[in-house]
């Protein structure tokens, strides 16, 4: 059966929201149940592999701050019956004490993904962050 575009939004959507969910929600642990084995994942050109980011995300409930992950305007810009590409505007929120006061910064930029289907479903192959950075 072909997918629609549709639906390759919605699973795109899906996996995104759901990472973003488990990151802000002290579930950063099982993040790692999301991606393939062979996950790419980080800032545009400097990823690391699925078992750097699953030790990444175990200490990260220990960290001294909360977040906010607000995924919005998904794009699917490729899909076929085993793949999606898609990128995803993601507003970060984070909250923490400095110098014992309450400070909030904002991260802005794109989630590019590729997810790819396997025989448990859908999960993120690919994950690049890219940075808003202002034009040149």
């Amino acid at each position: 059966m072909t997918m629609s575009s549709q639906e390759a939004r919605v699973i795109a959507e899906q996996l995104c929201t759901e990472l973003a969910w488990r990151l802000d929600h002290g579930q950063a642990a099982r993040a790692g149940e999301l991606f393939t084995e062979d996950l790419l994942f980080g800032l545009a050109g400097a990823q690391v592999g699925r078992a750097v980011f699953e030790q990444q995300m175990a200490g990260r409930a220990a960290l001294p701050f909360a977040s906010r992950h607000c995924i919005s305007n998904v794009r699917v810009t490729r899909f076929g019956e085993h793949v999606i590409e898609a990128s995803s505007i993601a507003l970060i929120l984070k909250s923490e004490r400095i110098d014992g006061e309450e400070r909030i910064s904002t991260v802005c930029g794109d989630w590019n993904i590729v997810a790819r289907a396997d025989a448990e479903g859908w999960r993120i192959a690919s994950l690049a962050i890219v940075p808003l950075r202002p034009p040149e």
